[in-house]
């Protein structure tokens, strides 16, 4: 049997993403939302997902998108002369050999991007970062901490071999026997990689697997005026993997239940004080 949980990634990036998942949750589609807490929607975005508690909030943490928290990380290499964070590229070379005093300075933004959750009333279910920034070892030794210091439930996997595409050489359908702490998912795919394919491709790599899948859609309507100019991948394209992912539930229908369990979202985590 195969555990499938669906995350919407990049949630509080704009009202179209927030709006284009509420709808997919509300089609029984999207259990998890990886929010964005450094972008201005991401309150907004606290405030509609309230509404659906069977929602499971996360952390999308990023270094690569919008703008720091932290006074420490906008004086950094971290940014640009703008304000914004340089490209994924910019920061995996950076994350090759980092400093301490670097390696310090995203320790603290970090923490600072997931306290937005805490002064929010919430404590996030799960960790997830923006452009799979975890991969690097350093960083994810730093998300892995931070995830046992917040009582997060899940990571997002960060296993290259364990990643579902449609060409991966090193991909092994038998799962790595490494102990993970904090616990993270077995599997995971990008709609985003699957685009050129037909759902039914997707379909037939998924019910080869046993274990806990992770499937990743970086939804949005169709046309977005709140959508961020200095962000790259479109509405547009974001709008294509939304429609991906409703075909691709379709053809999975005949198999819930049998081969394929759907991971409902845990309900929102509220901290003590907040109860």
């Amino acid at each position: 049997m195969l555990n499938l949980t669906i995350t919407a990634d990049d949630c509080g990036l704009s009202r179209g993403i927030d709006q284009s998942v509420i709808d997919l949750h509300q089609s029984s589609m999207v259990s998890a939302a990886s929010i964005m807490a450094n972008f201005p929607q991401a309150q907004a975005a606290f405030e509609a997902y309230s509404a659906y508690p069977t929602l499971e909030l996360g952390a999308h943490l990023t270094l690569t998108d919008g703008k720091p928290l932290t006074r420490a990380a906008k004086r950094s290499g971290l940014v640009k002369h703008n304000g914004y964070f340089h490209d994924r590229f910019f920061l995996f070379s950076m994350s090759l050999f980092p400093s301490e005093k670097m390696l310090g300075i995203v320790r603290e933004e970090l923490s600072a991007q997931l306290d937005v959750f805490v002064e929010a009333g919430l404590r996030p279910s799960h960790i997830t970062t923006h452009h799979h920034f975890h991969t690097i070892p350093a960083m994810r030794k730093i998300v892995h901490e931070l995830a046992k210091q917040y009582e997060v439930s899940w990571v997002r996997n960060s296993d290259f071999r364990l990643s579902l595409v449609p060409f991966n050489p090193i991909f092994s359908n038998k799962l790595v026997n490494v102990q993970q702490a904090p616990t993270t998912t077995d599997y995971l795919t990008p709609i985003k990689v699957w685009l050129d394919y037909p759902p039914q491709a997707l379909l037939n790599s998924v019910l080869k697997l046993d274990g806990w899948l992770e499937l990743i859609v970086h939804p949005c309507i169709f046309s977005d005026p709140s959508y961020p100019s200095d962000v790259i991948y479109s509405p547009a394209e974001r709008y294509r993997e939304a429609e991906y992912l409703r075909r691709f539930f379709d053809i999975l229908q005949p198999h819930l239940g049998r081969e394929v369990q759907l991971v409902e979202g845990q309900a929102q985590r509220k901290l003590e004080r907040y109860a």
